[in-house]
């Protein structure tokens, strides 16, 4: 098991993740990434909340990126014209 961290790249503030996860491996961390982003879009859903949530950024426990999983096009569209 590796420690992941998810750092939340917003429009305007980037939100850093001190405790991390633990998980098998870099694809097992993207998975959750994408989990992570359906999350929040769902809470900006049914709170009528911006979505403005750009990419989840994945790191290491040195804070070295690793990957990073950006919020598909399609779903702006699909969210932006709802706020």
């Amino acid at each position: 098991m590796q420690t992941f961290y998810f750092h939340l790249n917003h429009l305007k503030e980037f939100v850093v993740d001190s405790d991390g996860s633990e998980l098998a491996d870099l694809a097992a961390a993207a998975g959750e990434a994408r989990q992570v982003i359906r999350k929040i879009a769902a809470e900006c859903l049914k709170s009528r909340r911006q979505f403005a949530l750009l990419s989840v950024r994945i790191s290491d426990e040195h804070d070295q990126l690793l990957y990073e999983v950006f919020v598909r096009k399609r779903w702006l569209r699909f969210l932006q014209p709802m706020f």
